[in-house]
């Protein structure tokens, strides 16, 4: 009679595929866990920078406007406007109403709104020279604290033509 031998085939046990699933089970979470931090960090970033070009275009608009002013003065019936006069004569309101920034009444839309702490100044400062101050708090939309907010202020200057006869109100 033969004995029979078992022989060895190439091949894995159930164990060695077992221990392989784990192990690669083991990667896959933690590839997956490194894939999904990345992601919402950079969702985080996205609306933190998507909030600052916001308010850098907001100021940017008043600045624009701002630069040609030979007039301005404070606009009684809205706290927090002015009214400014161009060269040629054209003027303009900007300010802030209904937690919204606004160039002639008209909102300049945006996906945040603008905290009710904003506001623009003039100072006095030379004989042809004034500036106007503006800090613009732009917000996530219907949050009283918490949310993202951010904080930019600027001064601009602009020239008095003709100062002697006109004045800063």
């Amino acid at each position: 009679m033969k004995r029979s031998t078992i022989t060895r085939e190439n091949g894995l046990t159930l164990v060695e595929v077992l221990a392989g699933i784990a192990l690669l089970s083991i990667v896959s979470i933690a590839t997956i866990a490194y894939l999904t931090s990345g992601l919402d960090n950079f969702r985080k970033i996205n609306e933190d920078i998507s909030l600052h070009d916001e308010a850098n275009y907001v100021m940017k608009r008043f600045e624009n406007e701002i630069l040609v002013a030979t007039k301005v003065e404070i606009v009684s019936d809205y706290p927090n406007s002015i009214k400014i006069t161009k060269m040629e004569g054209e003027q303009v309101t900007l300010g802030f109403e209904n937690r919204q920034a606004v160039i002639n009444g008209n909102a300049i839309h945006s996906r945040y709104e603008v905290s009710e702490d904003s506001w623009i100044k003039i100072e006095d400062s030379t004989y042809r020279e004034k500036y106007l101050s503006i800090k613009i708090i732009m917000q996530e939309k219907h949050t009283d604290s918490g949310g993202k907010k951010i904080e930019l202020k600027n001064r601009i200057p602009y020239l008095i033509i003709g100062a002697d006869t006109i004045e800063v109100k």
